[in-house]
């Protein structure tokens, strides 16, 4: 009867067993397919001076590498776990059924296995943190290498990078092999206590099948069992390593998650009349970033309107670039503010605010699709008739019109099929499109040639008749038409006029504009 009680329980067991791992299968995929979504929606959320303080690589190692490692360290050990706990809980009722003083090994079982696991447990999140973090240095000089493969090239420093990566690679051998000790001093010591179990049993059994009072049916049952229930512990013991390590990436993605901050101000869509911007005003508006107490910004005043061309210039560091993550709210001003229409910017939506203003960089990110995808980038509505009129308007229609695939070019990674001049008007293309109010041009012509430059000032300011354009600006020949520039020194404002006016009234800007033409002419 109970052989065929047995029978049934293992049955039942195996087949819950598996029904177990298709739940846990589908249970752990969409857990972490939504971990994995809440912490890109963070990311996104995540302002600009996050991205400034954190690596690239160690961002994509902590929302790939370690919530993949999550899923395996859970996922694995838990399958088997129900037939598991319910063979144990079947053994451990009949032994102390049969017999509670042959059952004593079994029962004193558990809080060793538990000790000893707690102790391995400790160690491997201890030492699962550092190979974690290694693996993320991995992925950050793989993504400098990348980045910067031309001047590695150039400068003949493969074996300094080598170096480099020998040391991490050391780094992550000797922390492996140290894990690797503890993991085999863990499971010597985790064997030989479930070896001492049969053998505690076969002894005690022994002398009580020699005084007569068990029989040898029972005493071989106990030794079977005993050896039947080694195998869920050890299962239990993994169960504890994987859940340690689990631990491990966990911690580090939910540095991401823990670290919330508010990239915006509440704002009041409802409260915003949003008609074409007629103006743009700069009031009393100083800066610092959060981390420090000193101000990169200081009382910057200035207007700019509809069909004007506002340029400003200044020294390495002096504010300009500041000033764009600013309008483009990617910080909020630390005191005064940004009105359009007389309207303070942080009373708009924020995907209301990005279809009002629009920003060209030096750096500009092209993906490895084809020139169209590029120039319609998250916009649902678009027109092939659109495309073709911002092309031409951005001076590049006759390039991608001698291309045999047109508009369908794929334009390679970061647009490598593209000379620099080429990248910087197809991205003045881009927001073209978007037929955005405010469009500013931060150093869009400091990296490129000459007749690059000489074609997206034509664009710039062929377009400028119904919008209100922003220049920051290296070379001083782009803005000297500008209706206004704008003179920064040390995040303060020294001087705004024109061009004229300030080439005599302005030592800084005498000084600024011969730099420029001197690199000009070299």
């Amino acid at each position: 009867m109970i052989g065929l009680l047995y029978l049934a329980i293992s049955v039942f067991s195996t087949l819950l067993n598996n029904i177990q791992g298709y739940l846990l299968t589908k249970f752990t995929t969409k857990t972490i397919c939504k971990l994995r979504s809440d912490v890109i929606n963070i990311l996104f959320d995540k302002n600009m001076h996050f991205y400034k303080t954190k690596e690239s690589g160690d961002l994509h190692s902590r929302v790939i590498n370690d919530i993949s490692s999550l899923q395996q360290a859970v996922e694995a050990p838990f399958n088997g776990l129900v037939k598991d706990i319910i063979q144990i809980i079947w053994i451990y009722i009949l032994c102390i059924k049969w017999d509670f003083v042959l059952a004593l090994p079994l029962i004193f079982l558990p809080p060793f296995i538990g000790l000893i696991s707690y102790w391995y447990g400790e160690k491997l999140k201890s030492y699962s943190k550092k190979i974690r973090k290694v693996i993320s240095n991995f992925n950050v000089f793989i993504y400098k290498i990348l980045a910067s493969i031309k001047i590695i090239k150039c400068f003949k420093s493969g074996n300094y990078e080598k170096k480099n990566f020998r040391e991490m690679n050391n780094k992550f051998y000797n922390t492996k092999i140290k894990l690797s000790k503890h993991a085999i001093l863990y499971w010597t010591i985790n064997n030989l206590i479930m070896i001492s179990i049969p053998i505690s049993i076969l002894i005690l059994g022994f002398i009580k099948l020699k005084k007569g009072v068990i029989g040898l049916g029972l005493f071989y049952i106990f030794w079977n069992y005993s050896k039947r229930v080694t195998k869920p512990y050890t299962n239990f013991s993994k169960f504890y390593s994987s859940i340690a390590n689990a631990i491990a990436s966990l911690q580090r993605v939910f540095y991401l998650i823990d670290n919330k901050e508010k990239n915006r101000e509440k704002t009041y869509t409802s409260q915003i009349d949003y008609s074409s911007i007629k103006k743009m005003e700069v009031k009393n508006l100083s800066f610092k970033y959060p981390d420090s107490n000193k101000y990169v910004l200081k009382n910057i005043n200035f207007s700019v309107k509809k069909g004007e061309v506002l340029a400003i210039v200044g020294p390495t560091g002096s504010g300009k670039s500041t000033i764009v993550d600013l309008l483009l709210r990617f910080y909020s001003p630390t005191e005064g503010g940004i009105y359009l229409n007389n309207n303070d910017c942080k009373l708009y939506g924020e995907r209301d605010y990005s279809k009002i203003i629009s920003a060209v960089f030096q750096e500009n990110i092209l993906h490895n699709t084809t020139i169209k995808n590029n120039i319609v980038y998250d916009l649902d509505c678009f027109k092939n008739k659109n495309i073709k009129n911002v092309l031409k308007k951005a001076n590049i229609s006759n390039f991608v019109n001698n291309q045999p695939e047109g508009i369908n070019m794929i334009v390679g990674d970061n647009g490598s099929k593209l000379s620099g001049g080429q990248k910087q008007r197809l991205a003045i293309a881009r927001v073209l499109l978007r037929d955005s109010d405010i469009l500013i041009f931060d150093e869009a012509t400091s990296s490129v040639d000459n007749m690059s430059q000489r074609l997206i000032k034509e664009s710039i300011y062929e377009i400028s008749e119904n919008k209100i354009i922003i220049m920051i600006a290296h070379r001083l020949s782009t803005v000297i038409d500008a209706d206004k520039i704008i003179v920064l020194k040390d995040g303060k404002i020294e001087n705004i006029g024109n061009h004229e006016f300030l080439l005599k009234n302005d030592k800084l800007y005498q000084k600024l504009y011969s730099y420029s033409q001197i690199e000009e002419r070299e």
